[in-house]
């Protein structure tokens, strides 16, 4: 019994320094999760379908694309907003975290704007059409394809005529 009870106790001494090599895993990601960067940028446009907006930055003026989770925290002028109230043109300031291949936005604050916020949602949102439309394919083809077949199929009942 003796033997049994020292056995179980240098089998948790052993196991002790085990669930600290874990907890210390843990640490590091969860120090990895609250590195957030930020970012001041002009809106260029909102994407509401694929909750992406498309920025061009204040400082060097490069064009980039930020995915807005759900549960992001979006203000204007201090009053809590959705996805829907930004507006082309709108400069604001982005808390992201680059954890993912897809950077998220956790966080935007538009601080000035001339409208309300009840005004901005009572506004129609400008969509962008494109200039030209797009060349379809041409109607010929399917008349000449039906043509060809009609042709094809009274080839066939002709024949099919003269050897019966």
């Amino acid at each position: 019994m003796k033997k049994l009870l020292t056995i179980c106790v240098l089998g948790v001494c052993l196991m002790s320094p085990f669930s600290d090599v874990k907890a210390q895993d843990s640490i590091l990601e969860d120090s990895y999760i609250t590195t957030q960067e930020f970012f001041e940028a002009e809106v260029m446009r909102v994407k509401r379908a694929d909750r992406v907006v498309v920025v061009r930055g204040a400082n060097k003026g490069d064009i980039r694309e930020f995915f807005v989770p759900e549960g992001a925290e979006i203000t204007i002028k201090g009053k809590k907003a959705r996805l829907r109230d930004i507006r082309k043109g709108d400069v604001m300031l982005i808390t992201m975290s680059p954890k993912t291949e897809r950077i998220t936005i956790a966080k935007i604050r538009v601080p000035e704007t001339e409208m309300t916020l009840t005004e901005r949602r009572e506004a129609p949102v400008e969509e962008v059409l494109p200039a030209v439309l797009p060349q379809t394919a041409s109607s010929w083809y399917s008349i000449l394809f039906l043509g060809g077949f009609a042709a094809f199929l009274a080839t066939v009942l002709r024949i099919r005529k003269v050897v019966s």
